[in-house]
């Protein structure tokens, strides 16, 4: 077989959505590529704040010391099982961390600069000494 046979059969055996990319780019329709976008721009177009999309560390495109991403490849890594395996992380520290968070706000003791504090109010409670009511 020739070549030609061989590519023939190629694109015979090709679904009709390749077939028709490949008949597109032989005759010089080549798709337009897709834009980088900002990291504001990005957590508009998926419904995601910009910190959150930071904590995910989403991957992007270092062009000219600034990060773009392709909203594709973005979307792609959060169907991958490695997204799915860092927000598992992020869940389990940040169950941690609101542990952490409730025991540190238990009734602790006074430091000292808080018991000279409370050394140094007047004391509204007390009684008139009986000395002060004798004249």
């Amino acid at each position: 077989m020739t070549e030609l046979e061989d590519l023939m059969k190629a694109a015979m055996a090709a679904s009709v959505a390749k077939r028709e990319e490949a008949l597109r780019l032989l005759k010089g329709q080549l798709p337009k590529p897709e834009p980088y976008l900002t990291l504001r721009e990005l957590s508009r177009a998926l419904g995601f704040g910009v910190t959150t999309l930071r904590r995910w560390k989403i991957p992007g495109h270092d062009l000219g010391g600034f990060q773009r991403y392709h909203r594709s490849e973005v979307e792609a890594y959060l169907r991958s099982d490695d997204f799915k395996r860092r927000q598992a992380a992020l869940r389990a520290e940040r169950r941690i961390s609101a542990k952490a968070a409730a025991w540190r706000l238990k009734p602790q003791t006074p430091t000292r600069k808080e018991n000279h504090a409370l050394l140094q109010r007047p004391n509204h409670h007390r009684q008139p000494s009986s000395l002060s009511s004798r004249v």
